[in-house]
């Protein structure tokens, strides 16, 4: 293991929680650094009730990004978003009908400034039509479909593609190891929340077969499986 890789659990949290933290605190952080958004930008999230984009809002809204608006599909999905301080207004059911209007109305009619997919597919649709004349459109997944790409060169977006691996492939290993360190001290100094989880028990065949009926019912609610070792 390269020591530019790992950093010191969170002194306020168990092992359980922390082991949640790398894989989407540090998507997250890259989405939150990349994007160099500030409090008068608005900002569009879709698939926000999952652990990259729980991280990203407790980020933004930490550093007064608050014109946030975002999806969620279920019951449990909308109380996630409205525990990170989402109101109601901003919180959209993605099943809905006229679903780009209404994700356009609470904040402005022309669409936003950011739009950050962490959902792929078609609701990339959504996140492109969202999104404002030249505005930048944050992409977690695979860019979306052929439409996708279609509107985002109409608009003239800006386009940035968050990779977790990045860091690796232009050997910048210490920026993996720096980003852990930095969200362990907005953790231990309650600037942030640590992401939830799901602990289901201790590592055994019959954990691992339980974690994936969990992902395939889609029971895991935007919360990490993790198991005791």
């Amino acid at each position: 293991m390269n020591q530019d890789l790992i950093a010191l659990k969170p002194r306020n949290v168990s092992f359980e929680t922390a082991a949640a933290i790398p894989s989407s605190g540090v998507t997250a952080w890259h989405c939150f650094t990349r994007m160099n958004a500030d409090k008068k930008h608005s900002i569009f999230i879709n698939g926000a009730s999952g652990g990259v984009g729980r991280f990203l809002i407790k980020l933004l809204k930490a550093n007064g990004m608050h014109n946030i608006v975002a999806t969620a599909g279920s019951i449990e999905s909308r109380e996630a978003l409205k525990s990170l301080g989402l109101g109601n207004y901003q919180i959209i059911n993605y099943k809905t009908e006229n679903l780009n209007e209404k994700i356009k109305l609470p904040y402005n009619e022309e669409g936003f400034d950011f739009a950050v997919d962490i959902v792929g597919g078609e609701m990339a649709n959504t996140a492109a039509d969202v999104l404002k004349a030249n505005g930048t459109y944050v992409d977690v997944t695979f860019l979306g479909t052929q439409l996708t790409r279609e509107i985002l060169f109409d608009k003239g977006a800006t386009i940035i593609n968050i990779s977790g691996y990045s860091f690796a492939l232009n050997n910048q290993l210490n920026w993996y190891g720096q980003t852990l360190n930095h969200l362990t001290q907005l953790i231990e100094h309650v600037k942030i929340d640590a992401p939830a989880v799901n602990l289901i028990g201790e590592l055994s065949v019959g954990t691992v077969q339980k974690g994936h009926r969990m992902m395939e019912a889609n029971q895991v609610y935007g919360r990490k499986i993790v198991m005791k070792v």
